[in-house]
Formats: structure tokens, sequence, C-alpha cells
């Protein structure tokens, strides 16, 4: 009996589109005869009649029962070691997918601690430029203002002498304008980061040895996007700097809370 799988050159449980595509080249290459490709086309394509040449090719060469189980064997070992070097590279994935969340999920928890960081070297080095990248100025002077002008009229209110006299607020505004203006400084905002009541030159800063007392701030997170960092003064009074988020990772000093027991005029 002739083994037609032998004269294609496939093996016998090649599928159909293997087999129609080695009997089209068998053709082409004229290596099988007419009647041996008419054959292999009645023969093989037909499932039913593919069933019942198989078994009277098995009990004529039993050998090839033995050749199939070995290729079998063969082809799940590769399905196998595929699957498990398809299964490598998924957990590889995942892997790296955590990693890459953890890393950005670890920059944008940090990413405060960082700005604080940032600034206090910048604040070290008078680095106005670098200052600018994580201060609002003009919202910090608005905040300085407001709590200025807030005082101002709660004194003026608490003083029968002041009261009614309109020239007493004329006078005190602009004085408040020009003293917020010197503390939104560089000088000015070394002197609040320290927590000191008066400003000192970088030099002497530097002279006395002592840390910026922002490194050392308590930092409190009001939700996501915003965060208090409160120092202590020399006089022992607390000064909170409000950072808020802009963007993924970046943050800006928007505001100072001096509080109004602390406001000396």
């Amino acid at each position: 009996m002739i083994n037609l799988y032998e004269k294609l050159g496939i093996s016998i449980d090649s599928n159909s589109t293997q087999i129609q595509r080695a009997i089209k080249k068998a053709a082409e290459n004229q290596s099988m005869s007419l009647a041996e490709i008419q054959k292999a086309h009645d023969w093989l394509l037909d499932a039913n009649i593919r069933k019942k040449y198989n078994a009277k090719l098995f009990a004529e060469y039993p050998e090839l029962i033995e050749q199939l189980a070995q290729q079998r064997a063969t082809q799940n070992k590769a399905t196998l070691r595929q699957s498990k070097s398809n299964d490598l590279s998924k957990n590889k994935l995942a892997i790296a997918a955590m990693a890459l969340v953890v890393l950005i999920g670890g920059y944008y928890a940090l990413s405060p601690y960082w700005a604080l960081r940032q600034l206090a070297n910048a604040v070290d080095n008078s680095d106005v430029g670098k200052m600018s990248q994580y201060i609002d100025y003009p919202a910090v002077k608005d905040s300085i203002s407001s709590q200025f002008k807030a005082a101002l009229l709660q004194k003026i209110n608490n003083d029968a002498s002041m009261k009614d006299n309109p020239i007493a607020m004329a006078i005190a505004l602009p004085m408040i304008d020009g003293a917020v203006d010197m503390m939104v400084s560089e000088a000015g905002i070394r002197t609040l980061f320290n927590g000191q009541k008066h400003q000192k030159r970088r030099e002497e800063a530097e002279a006395e040895g002592k840390e910026l007392r922002l490194r050392k701030a308590d930092l409190d997170y009001q939700g996501l996007d915003r965060m208090h960092a409160t120092i202590t003064s020399e006089e022992g009074k607390k000064v909170t700097f409000v950072f808020e988020r802009e963007g993924f990772a970046d943050w800006k000093m928007k505001s100072v809370q001096l509080y109004l027991d602390d406001l000396d005029l």
C-alpha cells in the first residue's frame, strides 16, 4: 500500500491546508505521478476516507503508529515550552508594569518632599530663578498682605483713638505694602523660612551655621493636591507655608499663614 504522506513529504497528522499545499507542490515539481496526486487529493482531503486510509496504513505499517506518537510527543513538548516561555514573558511584563506603577506612584507621593528640598537648596544658594519655580510670588504676596490688612483693621477697631482717624489708615496701608514687598523678597523669604522676625544678610545666616528651618518643617497633607509645611519660629510661634500641586508632580508655595496673633503691628 502506497504511503501518500511519505510521498508528499508530510507527517500523518498534517491538517488539510498542509496537505493541499504539499499536493500543489508535488504537482508543480512532478515528484508524483498524476495517479498518485489524484489519490492524495481524494483520499486525504475527505475526512471520512482519510480515516479509513489511515487505519489500513497503520495495519500495514505498524511502525507509523510509534512515529506518530513520537511526533505528537515532540509537538506537545514544544507547545509546553512555548507556553512556559509565553507565561514567563507575561510575568516579566506584569512585573515590569507593576514596578513602573510603583515607581510612578512613589514619585507622585514623594514629589512634595522633593519640591521642598529643592526650594530649600535654592534658598541656601540664593538661586532666585530656582526659587521662582517653587514660589508663586503674587499669590504669596496677596496672602500676606490680606493678613496684615485684616490685623490692622482689627487693631483699629479695637483702638478708640484710631477707629475714627482716617489718617491712621491712610498712613498704615502704604507701610503694610512696603513691609509685604520686603517679606516676599529673596532675603524676606529666607527670613520666613528660618522663622526669624528680622531679616539677616545671607553671610550672617551662614555664619550662625544654622540649618534652614524649612528643611525640618512638619508636613501635613490636605488631600492629594495640597500640603502644609509648618515650622516653629525663634519665639516658638508657628508659621505655615501652603503648597499646591501643579500638574503631576510639580508643587508651588501659594500662601503663608502667619496667624493674626503673630502679626506685630
